[in-house]
């Protein structure tokens, strides 16, 4: 903090030519054609109002024409202009890309060899070969005040050009770490019966730092079981440098019928450059042995809408069966393995409730419109149904065609039956209960008149009645 508000103090004013003033009234006639008008007074953000405040006032003062802005402010297209900066590297952002540029000192020279001073620092072609910078910076808000007076009374820079200074480079020391061993898979599950060669991918890496140059890595294994590790460099390993690593096949050998367990193999590395003792580092390789099975599933896996019977058969001819079940609104899905296992899966939620084993589908009933004598009314439209949500769509009467149609009702020779499904209508003489049964449309005395036979009996009362 106490550096910081040192560099807050920072003053910085674009400078083209020496300035000439007097110390009642300034001459300013070799500054008015840069700065008099189109030029830019930038103060920093970070910056607290005491620190810069008095020189904004007077060169403001001066050349009232030119626009003041913040170090936020300031865009691309700015930095080609004539520009006046107040504040330091860290209130100042503008003054903090010269001092990443070197081009004025940064915050670490003024901490360490200016304070409680204060510079006046011009700096040719600062951002482009058309404009110049010239830095009043102090080291408090007094010797900003110092600063800023310096460049009124018409003093030179006191600081022409600025070189940062050469830093000796500290010599590295070699520091030794723990190199890390990484082996992929962790773990792998392997056939106890017919045995076999079972790859790991190893990666060492060289924890060293780049002062203490290669190493030669030894490897080193831990093992009293069944299982023999073989790799394709042997026991000694190629160098590594440092921060790089080896990358190399080991092999877990299982003998066939081998017992079912897990059987663990220490696999170590030793920097041979490094004191005894102080560079190795261990990790397990697992070998999970387990006896063939078979697991069949009823619903063929995650199916939560069908009820499953999950059956594992082991080895020595043992079933186990499970269901699924509901767990609240969840469901217990169990599920095959590749090994032959088995797993449950109860992170499914049934959107609708869960029944038997099952998630609950939603049925939405559609009734179908009534049939008057007077008029045939059109279907009702079935809507799609929702397989997201689980929600279908049921017709309270005969479906056909996405369209909802009521019992009784009559198209292309076909009616919609009690059972609700369209069937043909009956021809003349069949036993009938309604008449939208019949092709005539007419059911009389429990049978189907025929449309001719209704034809003649109408033609018969007309010659009767003279119709």
């Amino acid at each position: 903090n106490v550096l910081k508000r040192i560099l807050l103090a920072f003053f910085v004013i674009v400078l083209t030519i020496p300035v000439s003033f007097a110390d009642e009234n300034p001459t300013l006639s070799n500054y008015n054609t840069q700065f008099s008008s189109n030029s830019i007074i930038v103060y920093g953000t970070d910056d607290s109002p005491s620190y810069y405040s008095y020189c904004l006032e007077k060169i403001k003062a001066m050349w009232p024409d030119n626009v003041v802005k913040t170090d936020n402010e300031v865009t691309s297209e700015d930095k080609s202009k004539n520009m006046i900066l107040l504040g330091g590297p860290l209130a100042n952002r503008i003054v903090a890309e010269l001092a990443t540029a070197k081009k004025t000192p940064d915050a670490s020279y003024w901490n360490n060899n200016l304070k409680s001073q204060y510079i006046v620092q011009g700096i040719n072609h600062a951002f482009t070969d058309s404009m110049e910078v010239l830095i009043i910076a102090g080291y408090d808000d007094i010797q900003s005040t110092n600063a800023c007076n310096h460049f009124l009374i018409d003093k030179p820079p006191t600081i022409v050009s600025w070189t940062p200074p050469e830093t000796t480079p500290t010599p590295q020391v070699c520091v030794r770490s723990f190199p890390s061993v990484i082996i992929t898979p962790p773990s792998q599950v392997a056939n106890s019966e017919t045995g076999g060669k079972y790859a790991y991918d190893v990666e060492i890496i060289n924890g060293d730092n780049s002062a203490c140059g290669p190493s030669i890595f030894s490897q080193w294994l831990i093992y009293n079981n069944p299982i023999s590790v073989d790799n394709e460099f042997g026991e000694n390993l190629p160098s590594i440098n440092p921060g790089d690593s080896l990358k190399y096949k080991l092999y877990a050998i299982v003998p066939p019928n081998t017992p079912p367990s897990t059987y663990s193999v220490g696999v170590g590395v030793k920097n041979s450059n490094a004191p005894a003792y102080t560079s190795k580092y261990a990790a397990d390789l697992y070998v999970v042995l387990k006896p063939s099975q078979v697991c069949i599933d009823s619903d063929d896996g995650m199916n939560y809408y069908q009820k499953g019977v999950l059956t594992v058969t082991h080895n020595n001819g043992m079933k186990e069966i499970f269901e699924d079940e509901c767990n609240e609104n969840k469901i217990n899905e169990y599920v095959c393995n590749s090994d032959g296992g088995y797993s449950i899966s109860t992170s499914f939620e049934c959107s609708n409730g869960c029944k038997d084993g099952v998630c609950i589908v939603k049925e939405v009933v559609i009734k179908p419109p009534v049939i008057t004598e007077d008029v045939l009314p059109d279907p009702v439209v079935i809507p799609q149904n929702d397989e997201v949500n689980k929600v279908h769509y049921i017709c309270d009467g005969c479906p056909k065609e996405n369209n909802c149609y009521p019992i009784g009702y009559r198209m292309s020779g076909e009616y919609c039956g009690p059972g609700k499904i369209f069937i043909l209508q009956l021809n003349a003489d069949a036993s009938c209960d309604n008449n939208f049964e019949c092709e005539s449309n007419i059911c009389a005395s429990g049978n189907c008149i025929s449309g001719d036979l209704l034809q003649r009996i109408l033609n018969w009362f007309k010659k009767i009645f003279g119709m």
